[in-house]
């Protein structure tokens, strides 16, 4: 009885260190690209006041590496971004494809801190395989002034 109540102490600590890396904020900038995971929030610094990016959730049906597929599939991001006066507004968007309703292909315009800024995906990762089984996957974005 010992031994299966350490394993389980021990396994929820893995969970809750896992759970936090998860959900940390990142730093980023305007202009530059960055790296988020699902429901991990990106700070930016703007004139008007900071702005906030979250990977709500990340979709990737791609055809893996090696495989003859049907379809080429598709990989999709949900993002909620807030600004200074915390109006949240929620993008979707598409990775090099039109064809997936009401997602938009690649970038999305929002206005933020009553700024015009475009949001952009620029990749998701890692790539589907085979043999990696189900990695964490992680959207490339970058926040443009326009």
């Amino acid at each position: 009885m010992k031994p299966l109540v350490l394993a389980l102490l021990a396994a929820s600590g893995l969970l809750a260190c896992k759970k936090d890396a998860l959900t940390t904020s990142v730093e980023a900038v305007i202009g530059q690209p960055f790296d988020l995971a699902p429901q991990q929030t990106a700070t930016l610094p703007a004139p008007a006041g900071s702005i906030s990016v979250t990977l709500k959730a990340v979709r990737d049906s791609r055809c893996p590496v090696g495989v003859q597929c049907l379809l080429a599939g598709y990989a999709t991001v949900d993002v909620e971004l807030a600004d200074a006066s915390a109006a949240v507004q929620t993008a979707r968007i598409s990775l090099h494809t039109k064809t997936v309703p009401n997602y938009s292909a690649d970038s999305v315009r929002v206005t933020l801190n009553q700024r015009p800024y475009s949001l952009q995906l620029l990749d998701v990762t890692p790539y589907p395989g085979v043999e990696n089984g189900n990695p964490t996957k992680l959207a490339r974005l970058r926040l443009l002034a326009r």
